[in-house]
């Protein structure tokens, strides 16, 4: 058997895997991002100290043995708010792709597939969400809502509900016209039929591409709400709320600002590179 046959007789999700597999640096985001993941979820077994204790004969302490990321200004421990500031930025992330997903995908290719007044109705509706600035929409909800973990999600994950819709929408016009959902239709297979079996199998690589990247912005959402003080409320841990907290010591404390910025960029820059390496893996053009 040549190498081109046992190429074109493994199946697609295999050859996905290997063609991510092949990206460094996705492969690199995914190793970070998993470490990120389980400090986060095991954080409580890898720090005996509480992230809201505080200990002023300790405050401002640079990285030592003791403490490896310093202490802040009411001497908690840095190291341990980072590991449970990743609690939150994920939870947010988890919670803002399960919204956006969940509801503007679905939504997107029904109104893809049925055209006429719905598409335009819901067209129209995704439109008037997409006039306002990401950020400056989340925050006028949070400011309706109130600052709470559960409503930084809710903002945020309405927000990019739109972007979903969209793009589920364009490729569903895409597939309508092709020669299987045609002859599904012509065997008499119901909407939903063609919806779950010709439609939504065919476009979910491009969805998980989307949420790979929505997950990064919604990290970066929920680490800028908690700055401007609409997200997470202290002594909640949060990247973002501590960002903020560290502006006054920039001279003093250079640890405060660097941690929190650091757990910011690899938590963003690896979901990028997860994203890429999604892409194009599962990139129907890619050749082995």
């Amino acid at each position: 058997m040549t190498e081109s046959s046992r190429t074109h007789g493994e199946s697609p999700l295999r050859l996905a895997a290997q063609r991510f597999l092949r990206h460094r640096l996705a492969v690199i985001g995914g190793v970070l991002v998993t470490i990120l993941i389980l400090s986060a979820v095991f954080a409580p077994w890898l720090t005996d100290v509480e992230p809201a204790k505080t200990n002023l004969r300790s405050k401002l302490s640079p990285p030592s043995w003791e403490f490896p990321f310093g202490t802040d200004h009411f001497g908690r421990d840095v190291f341990t708010r980072m590991l449970h500031g990743a609690r939150v930025s994920l939870l947010v992330g988890l919670g803002v792709v399960l919204i956006a997903a969940g509801i503007g995908t679905p939504v997107g290719v029904v109104s893809g597939y049925f055209g006429g007044r719905l598409d335009n109705l819901v067209m129209r509706l995704m439109d008037a969400f997409l006039t306002f600035p990401p950020l400056l929409l989340a925050v006028a909800i949070m400011g309706t809502l109130g600052p709470e973990t559960e409503n930084v999600i809710l903002a945020v994950g309405l927000v990019y509900i739109p972007v979903f819709a969209r793009l589920a929408r364009g490729n569903t016009l895409s597939l309508r016209e092709y020669t299987y959902v045609s002859a599904s239709v012509a065997l008499g297979a119901s909407s939903w039929r063609i919806i779950t079996r010709d439609i939504l199998p065919n476009i979910i690589g491009v969805i998980l591409v989307l949420i790979a990247v929505t997950f990064s912005r919604a990290v970066i959402a929920e680490a800028s709400l908690s700055f401007l003080g609409l997200g997470v409320q202290p002594p909640t841990a949060s990247w973002g709320r501590d960002l903020n907290e560290a502006r006054r010591y920039l001279e003093d404390a250079w640890w405060l600002v660097t941690f929190p910025t650091v757990m910011i960029a690899l938590a963003v820059l690896n979901m990028n590179f997860i994203g890429d390496g999604l892409r194009d893996a599962l990139d129907p053009r890619a050749q082995d």
